[in-house]
């Protein structure tokens, strides 16, 4: 597969990212050379999508591309500055798709559409996507929570390259209390999926899904820096690189770092360093293997929650909420903050055996540290609230999460395609508390899920109607040793889903 990438004038594009991403393989990726050509050779027979980016152009995306064995295609590209950009998604059916192909409801923000936002977070740059609800309570720090589709804040799942990424120290086993730490570091695009992503993804993607899918390198090796600084004593940092390493394997990395020295109200303080990086390696057209890896540190100052004082147990059944009587408001308390910290790491192969079959297998490692503290040091006004006396609470929730994930497509004829996949997961936490009133203080539960899925996509009418049915078998394993006390009797049901 050759051809040209040129501009509205003709004149070849150099430096363009060139994608053919294959309907239920591997993608591949090419940069133009100096007069804007490429070339793809030793491409394995079958349905390809083309998805040609370059800055300051609109996404292009083509037609489906049917390659038979031993057949060239030329295809030449002319990219406009005005036309709307044509992304592929991979998020809805797991494989690649035109934005306007897919039955789902899909928004995709490029790293030019999150770059151009300005923002500092990455849930502030998904701010007004339809049908999300990003609410933050609080300064830059605070709790902040997705919602999709009006769910919960827990029934949004977050995937990194595809993979699910939660806390296991969580109760609801989401990704609610590391949200607030995710910035947009060395992503190519964000893909957010509203609605039947629980057949394919899992329980916690009844609302939807976040996808973020990292950058790719290739081409001549290029860097940039970046510093923003404003009020709040806010400054952030960031450097990120990408190239090609040979022909064959390519890199790409980006660490960003904020500091908010004053909140909101002048004591919310925040740190946070986030580190990123993707490496592939074609060993040969149908074959990648590529691994991922995210990382954050923070460390955030913490209001205290408003609660409830003893007169609001003793004024009858519905007391009147009184600030000073009945409860005390939140406030600011120099001693109390939390410290997190996130590290995903991922590593996947990729093989389009043929024109019928391709498969990848993937394992990924979730980890996940959390220490909330208060008390390290009294302001007088705090000494009512806390009856210890001049003592630290330590609250340690240490969890970490292993997943094997393996998936098979395969061609049933041109009309066809089926998605067969099965998912590991181990899990384990780990609770401390000082101090603590409780028997199962410092203690390590563990857990396993085994899931099923499977998805039919079929192509009709000349693929104007398209039909994707799916389904999900999740079962829960809990031995009791793995759960102290009366939670090891406990029997986890099992989870069937399923959507079309």
């Amino acid at each position: 597969v050759r051809g040209r990438v040129s501009d509205e004038r003709g004149a070849g594009v150099a430096g363009t990212e060139v994608w053919l991403r294959s309907r239920a393989g591997a993608p591949l990726l090419l940069i133009t050379d100096d007069n804007g050509d490429y070339s793809f050779k030793n491409v394995v027979p079958g349905d390809y999508v083309m998805e040609v980016k370059a800055k300051g152009f609109a996404i292009f995306t083509s037609k489906e591309l049917r390659l038979a064995r031993g057949q060239s295609i030329s295809n030449d590209v002319r990219l406009s500055v005005q036309a709307v950009s044509e992304s592929v998604v991979v998020t809805a059916t797991g494989t690649a798709q035109r934005a306007d192909e897919t039955s789902k409801a899909v928004t995709v923000l490029d790293d030019q559409s999150i770059e151009t936002r300005r923002e500092l977070t990455l849930t502030e740059s998904l701010r007004g996507t339809p049908g999300l609800r990003v609410q933050q309570q609080g300064s830059i720090g605070a709790l902040t929570t997705l919602r999709l589709r009006g769910q919960r804040n827990f029934d949004t799942a977050i995937l990194l390259d595809g993979l699910r990424v939660r806390d296991s120290s969580d109760i609801n086993g989401s990704a609610v209390s590391f949200i607030t730490d995710l910035l947009p570091a060395d992503l190519d695009r964000v893909e957010v999926l509203r609605g039947s992503s629980s057949s394919i993804y899992g329980t916690n993607a009844i609302g939807g899904v976040i996808n973020l899918v990292p950058e790719t390198g290739a081409g001549k090796p290029h860097f940039e820096f970046g510093f923003d600084g404003g009020t709040l004593a806010l400054y952030r940092e960031r450097i990120k690189g990408s190239g090609g390493i040979g022909k064959r394997s390519g890199f790409s990395f980006g660490v960003t770092r904020i500091d908010v020295r004053h909140g909101v109200d002048g004591n919310d303080e925040y740190g946070n360093t986030v580190a990123a990086g993707r490496w592939q390696l074609s060993v040969r057209p149908s074959l990648t293997i590529s691994a991922n890896f995210y990382g954050t540190i923070s460390n955030a100052r913490l209001n205290d929650s408003p609660f409830a004082l003893p007169a609001a147990f003793t004024s009858g059944l519905y007391p009147l909420a009184v600030e000073g009587v009945t409860f005390n408001e939140d406030l600011n308390n120099p001693d109390e903050g939390r410290r997190t910290r996130l590290l995903v790491g991922s590593v996947r192969l990729s093989q389009q055996v043929n024109d019928k079959v391709s498969y990848s297998i993937a394992y990924q490692e979730v980890g996940a540290r959390r220490r909330n503290y208060n008390g390290q040091r009294f302001d007088p006004k705090f000494v009512a609230f806390y009856p210890f006396g001049d003592f630290e609470f330590v609250s340690v929730n240490n969890g970490t999460t292993d997943t094997l994930d393996a998936r098979a497509n395969l061609r049933l004829g041109r009309h066809n395609l089926a998605t067969a996949g099965f998912e590991y997961e181990h899990e384990s936490i780990f609770q401390s508390s000082i101090p603590s009133f409780s028997s199962v203080n410092n203690t390590t539960d563990r857990q396993r899920t085994v899931a099923v899925f499977g998805q039919d996509q079929i192509f009709l009418l000349d693929d104007r109607l398209q039909i994707s049915l799916g389904a999900r078998g999740q079962f829960f394993s809990v031995s009791a040793a793995d759960r102290p006390g009366f939670l090891g009797s406990i029997t986890p049901e099992r989870s069937l889903t399923g959507d079309g």
